[in-house]
């Protein structure tokens, strides 16, 4: 979906659901309010760009990624992946997150395993 954005993460044991919601919120918070550091922004780059390429490696991979990309209407997005976040810069990411990380546009659902309960 346009504008979808997941975020997802495992507890540690000790954890409640409340608490890992409530740090989750704080980082999408933070990136409201704070731009991120240039050398971040160059790791996650780094990491998207790797994770692409590693990916073309695998024939299995790159065919579920063309279908993926396909799906969402334009299968050459594939391609421009690497162009695509090379370009991206911290103001626009700013921006990006204060349209889409609003309270009133979350939400959340809860898994839980059978030996936990709510």
């Amino acid at each position: 979906d346009r504008g979808l954005f997941i975020v997802t993460g495992k507890l540690h044991e000790d954890t409640g659901m409340k608490d890992a919601e409530q740090a989750f919120q704080e980082e999408l918070e933070a990136l409201k309010k704070e731009k991120i550091g240039e050398r971040e922004l160059q790791k996650v780059k780094n990491k998207a760009e790797a994770s692409h390429v590693y990916s073309e490696a695998n024939v299995l991979t790159k065919a579920v990624n063309l279908a993926y990309y396909e799906l969402m209407g334009d299968a050459g997005l594939l391609n421009r992946q690497p162009e695509l976040y090379s370009r991206e810069e911290a103001d626009h990411l700013q921006e990006t997150a204060n349209e889409m990380f609003k309270p009133e546009c979350l939400s959340v659902l809860e898994y839980h395993s059978s030996k936990t309960s709510p």
